[in-house]
């Protein structure tokens, strides 16, 4: 066991109050332990899925559109088939998937848990995504050439299994393209403190387990790369992007992961010191007995208002841009709207730093609110 993260929970909806990461002693790979089962995992995000970008129309951020362009091209310098049949799993809005098809790759499908995101997909690309998880679908077995699953493996429960059951989808010879957050890596890309410990990320590749991950499925490794991802302004996410091709349905041999729980190591003991540096100004909050507005309700608030003395300052309400949060509560508070903080003059802490200045531009360009603002972070200000 390396830490215990804890979260603070909704009045309904939430996923999870918390979970141990660990290491395994035999492989290597690190995890998070003590969570639900799979389909309690299904079911969210099935039901309270962020990633139809509802309050944008369905459109991605252009940071999340420069990604999409950069993997698409490096799929198509990897495979030069035009013809090649490929299935993007857990594609939220068909961002990447309209990418390929405008690189000439006509057959193209998508697989998402969320029938927004699936009916958003149709409106704005007008892509064919079909509603369902790795492990239920109504897809033709064997069909495809190339499976993608990009920022997926780390949100599974069952990680091996869903696999296993990718592998009912991919063609006798074909490719499985896999991309997940790169856990060596965290400390060398500051972000809020534990914040890749989050609600739904529950495990915690290196490039070597994710390397094993698909060799115990029979595929061997073609191309193992370490991308930095730019997520937001002032957030990257450094990541392991493998190309894996089909040998059988043996296991090959694997090597243990050396790396990922020094890597973890390093990336908690900095946000270690980095949350004593947020707690300070937190006790100059509570001491300051004044209402304020937290603005976020994401793993940042979460963690923050379990594993911090945040929940004793004088919060009135909790903002979001997403609706599905709307008329729940937080720690006994309202969650709402940005159009409800029209009528209110709390300072408003904004509660992340991932989004701070995306935010800041929401209260002031927006949703033209003249609110104090209470900030964490100096990055993109």
């Amino acid at each position: 066991m390396l830490f215990e993260q804890r979260f603070g929970t909704l009045s309904e909806g939430s996923l999870l109050a918390g979970y141990d990461v660990v290491v395994c002693a035999g492989c290597g790979c690190a995890f998070a332990d003590r969570i639900p089962e799979q389909s309690v995992f299904d079911e969210h995000y099935s039901r309270m899925s962020k990633y139809e970008y509802a309050h944008r129309g369905g459109e991605e951020s252009p940071f999340d559109a420069a990604r999409f362009d950069i993997i698409a091209k490096y799929l198509s310098e990897q495979i030069e088939n035009r013809e090649t049949r490929m299935l993007d799993v857990g594609c939220a809005t068909g961002g990447l998937l309209d990418r390929l098809r405008r690189l000439g790759y006509a057959n193209v499908t998508g697989l998402d848990p969320s029938p927004a995101c699936a009916k958003l997909a149709k409106q704005v690309y007008d892509l064919s995504v079909h509603t369902g998880t790795a492990f239920e679908n109504d897809l033709p077995k064997r069909s495809y050439d190339l499976v993608i699953v990009v920022g997926v493996l780390e949100h599974i429960r069952d990680v091996s299994a869903a696999v296993a059951k990718l592998g009912d989808l991919v063609s006798p010879s074909g490719m499985i393209f896999a991309e997940v957050p790169d856990a060596t890596a965290f400390s060398e890309w500051p972000d809020a403190p534990y914040q890749e410990f989050s609600i739904e990320h529950v495990n915690f590749f290196g490039p070597s387990s994710l390397e094993n991950l698909l060799k115990l499925a029979g595929y061997e490794l073609i191309k193992m790369d370490r991308p930095p991802r730019q997520f937001t302004r002032t957030t990257v996410m450094p990541s392991a992007a493998g190309l894996f091709r089909r040998t059988g349905d043996q296991p090959l041999p694997i090597s243990r992961d050396a790396e990922s729980e020094q890597g973890l190591s390093a990336y908690i003991a900095q946000s270690m010191n980095e949350e004593k540096r947020i707690s300070g100004k937190i006790a100059e909050l509570i001491q300051a007995r004044q209402e304020i507005a937290v603005w976020g309700v994401g793993t940042h608030t979460l963690h923050l208002m379990e594993s911090t003395p945040l929940q004793e300052a004088h919060i009135t309400v909790f903002v979001d841009v997403n609706s599905k949060y709307h008329g729940k509560e937080l720690f006994g508070r309202p969650i709402i709207s940005p159009r409800e903080m029209a009528s209110r003059h709390e300072p408003i802490l904004v509660s992340s730093r991932a989004f701070q200045s995306d935010i800041v531009n929401t209260i002031r360009n927006e949703a033209k609110l003249d609110n104090p603002l209470i900030l964490f972070y100096s990055e993109g200000m």
